[in-house]
């Protein structure tokens, strides 16, 4: 039995990763991953293939090209509704605390690349994750981590570009800047066909007030400090706190996912692999992300990369350290 489940968990974790396609190219679909069968509303803890879409719509209402097998090659699939995913500012305008200027500052709150009259610098936002030291000592002080389309303004931002703290969004100016862009790792995103393959959406700035670490406040709000990091799992209790909605605990729904986001303002679409997942009633916001996302043991799993009102996605911390080359600050 243990080993039929096995070969079943794995054989849906190769599917997610290397035959993806076949559901991604149908509408409304933007990723499949793994998790448990749902039959109204009740967790079955049966393993299967999670196609996850922005709206569930009657099958009736749908062409049968559109439609999701409930057995893909003897495996079972669940329609999971995910929300309107995408990557970039959002629209909205918060009155959250954690948009305020705060010093010193602290993980959680709003920061983003400094404004110009760009449409899409002045409403930048994202969130300060947490602070990380560099292994190729290019910064011997702290650096402060976040996603790239917060601190590089979507592969847009040359390196030393100033982060200031509030973001460009909340009322941060070049008297605000608090960082420099360090290192980022550029989004690629699917051209003429290709669908080049992302793992993390991470970046790195060094902050300005090098080897004083009491000038960052270590506690992310709500949460405390990151007491190690782990892997994400399926049914794991998480925790993050946004600068745009606050402290959140959910579960994870899927992981091992294989997602197309699209990206403002163009919404170009990059294809992200690894990621983790969860749905419901959630009420993100896009500019959470940045935000660590941590068990309810304070263990970091990875950075919220974009989020809706039904769902959140995150990339491994794990990832994000290997391909950054920094170690995460713990106790």
């Amino acid at each position: 039995m243990i080993n039929c489940c096995c070969l079943l968990n794995e054989r849906i974790k190769y599917i997610c990763n290397c035959e993806y396609d076949y559901f991604l190219n149908k509408p409304n679909v933007i990723g499949v991953g793994f998790g448990y069968k749902f039959v109204n509303g009740i967790n079955t803890r049966e393993p299967c293939i999670h196609v996850l879409v922005t709206k569930k719509l009657p099958s009736n209402s749908l062409p049968s090209s559109a439609l999701i097998p409930p057995l893909y090659k003897n495996t079972k699939t669940d329609v999971i509704q995910i929300g309107n995913i995408m990557g970039g500012p959002s629209n909205s305008v918060s009155s959250s605390p954690l948009t305020k200027k705060i010093r010193p500052i602290q993980p959680g709150y709003g920061m983003s690349t400094i404004p110009s009259s760009s449409p899409w610098e002045i409403r930048n936002t994202g969130t300060f994750g947490y602070i990380v030291t560099d292994n190729k000592q290019v910064s011997k002080g702290y650096c402060l981590l976040s996603t790239m389309t917060t601190f590089a303004d979507l592969n847009k931002a040359p390196i030393g570009t100033g982060i200031v703290q509030p973001s460009g969004a909340y009322g941060g100016t070049l008297k605000d800047v608090v960082a420099k862009l360090l290192r980022f790792i550029p989004l690629q995103f699917n051209f003429e066909g290709k669908k080049p393959v992302n793992y993390v959406d991470a970046a790195i700035a060094s902050y300005f007030n090098v080897g004083e670490i009491q000038l960052i406040n270590p506690f992310i709000p709500d949460i405390g400090i990151p007491h190690g990091i782990t892997t994400p799992k399926v049914g794991q209790s998480i925790q993050w706190t946004g600068c745009i909605t606050g402290h959140h605990v959910h579960n994870i729904t899927t992981v091992n996912a294989t997602f197309n986001i699209p990206y403002k303002p163009n919404f170009k679409k990059a294809l992200f692999k690894d990621l983790f997942i969860t749905t419901g009633k959630i009420n993100a916001d896009h500019d959470d992300r940045g935000a660590l996302i941590l068990t309810k043991d304070r263990k970091a799993l990875g950075l919220f990369i974009s989020g809706s009102e039904e769902g959140v996605v995150g990339c491994r911390i794990d990832h994000i350290m290997k391909q950054l080359d920094v170690r995460l600050l713990t106790l």
